[in-house]
């Protein structure tokens, strides 16, 4: 079959969240779970990630340490390195009485920490979280399932600035058993997006995207399927700033006919950012014949 070449916007598509999520786990006898990525210096007005919570998230520790807050994600602050002198993350309880995973605000201030319940997150579900600050920069301000609180910040710089904090079992105990979280950072988001891709379909082995790339940026993709698996990924190659749509062409190699979907992404001092498609989308769909 032959296809005329005819230019298209591209269509906003959501790959499924399981295929872009990073998987966290907090191994058995384990406060820290198993990051392998460089630790990430954070600076930002906000913070906001997705993230899912399955089964082993439920736990009974048999003692009073069972309504310590769990850390889920957040940023160390006020320029601080220690995130038990100045941060900011939300955390999580499993409580037995409710049968409900608790999801709190947590702060430490000056040294000393201090939480908040907010709401609970339905098990193998999706939520949104966000971290931003008030105007006068004294107050964190958590945003979980329409519900918003406030706690106080120990400085009041315009922006949020420190490590990001990574999930963390304790409190004073150790994970009983392993526990998986899947977390998707969306707090890096937006300077880097697909505007355009063309021809679509494709002729040939090649396909031009243009791009939105406000600084310059070690940029890669990789092609899903419909299905949401990996099926090729374009290392990063350096792209300069420009204030002008950048035409970017690569080579598809050798994908067989069907229906994919590309996704941008940027190494940037160790950790990857990943793009939007026209600031909403997460891949842009393309056909190969």
């Amino acid at each position: 079959m032959k296809f005329k070449p005819i230019k298209i916007l591209a269509i906003l598509l959501s790959i499924p969240f399981a295929a872009v999520a990073d998987d966290y786990i907090i191994k058995k006898g384990d406060h820290y779970s198993n990051v392998t990525d460089l630790p990430s210096y954070y600076t930002g007005k906000s913070m906001k990630f997705k993230a899912m919570f399955d089964e082993s998230a439920i736990y009974d520790l048999g003692n009073e340490n069972q309504y310590d807050v769990n850390k889920l994600y957040g940023t160390s602050d006020c320029g601080s390195w220690s995130p038990t002198q100045n941060s900011a993350r939300f955390g999580w309880v499993w409580n037995l009485q409710t049968k409900k995973l608790e999801i709190y605000g947590f702060v430490h201030v000056n040294g000393k920490f201090d939480f908040t319940l907010i709401d609970h997150a339905d098990l193998n579900q999706v939520f949104d979280y966000e971290l931003t600050l008030s105007e006068d920069g004294s107050q964190y301000i958590f945003n979980f399932r329409g519900k918003t609180i406030s706690m106080n910040r120990g400085c009041t710089k315009s922006e949020m600035s420190g490590f990001k904090l990574k999930p963390y079992f304790g409190g004073n105990e150790v994970a009983p058993h392993d526990v998986l979280i899947k977390i998707e950072d969306s707090s890096d988001y937006a300077t880097l997006s697909i505007q355009n891709v063309y021809p679509n379909p494709v002729i040939g082995q090649n396909i031009s995207l243009d791009l939105n790339l406000p600084e310059s940026l070690n940029v890669g993709f990789r092609i899903y399927d419909l299905n949401g698996r990996l099926v090729t990924q374009i290392e990063p190659t350096e792209l300069p700033a420009s204030a002008a749509l950048i035409n970017h062409k690569i080579n598809l190699g050798n994908l067989s006919g069907g229906v994919y979907l590309i996704r941008p992404y940027a190494i940037v001092s160790g950790s990857e950012k990943y793009g939007f498609v026209n600031g909403e989308g997460r891949a842009t769909k393309f056909v190969v014949p």
